[in-house]
């Protein structure tokens, strides 16, 4: 993997950016974190430091695990991130968690109590 890696790259957004709930239907919910000067994914109580690889790939490095998960995240037309793809299990491709959508500012609105 890391013969793999081009050197110099950036994420394509700052990395508040990637921060989120992603969900997939059988695998359920997957978090990311902004903390600090990175991002820390959640899965199932299990809390994995995301170290930037190249461009929108992070790499875990579970502790009972003897390599690193690559997570790669992908943007919508808007441009925005809208889903993260990870390899959980080795015998199929990596498991899409889509983004789940921000509440709209109205139902926020209507949710403090205003108008």
């Amino acid at each position: 993997l890391m013969e793999a890696r081009i050197l110099e790259t950036r994420p394509s957004h700052p990395l508040a950016d990637y921060a989120g709930e992603y969900l997939h239907p059988g695998y359920g919910a997957l978090t990311v974190e902004h903390r600090d000067d990175g991002l820390t994914a959640v899965y199932n109580g299990l809390e994995l430091a995301l170290q930037h690889y190249h461009y929108d790939v992070f790499l875990a490095k579970p502790k009972l695990m003897p390599s690193y998960l690559p997570a790669t995240f992908s943007t919508g037309v808007d441009g925005a991130i809208s889903a993260v793809a990870v390899p959980l299990e080795p015998s199929v491709k990596p498991i899409t968690f889509t983004r789940k959508a921000a509440p709209a500012p109205e139902a926020e609105d209507e949710r403090r109590g205003g108008a």
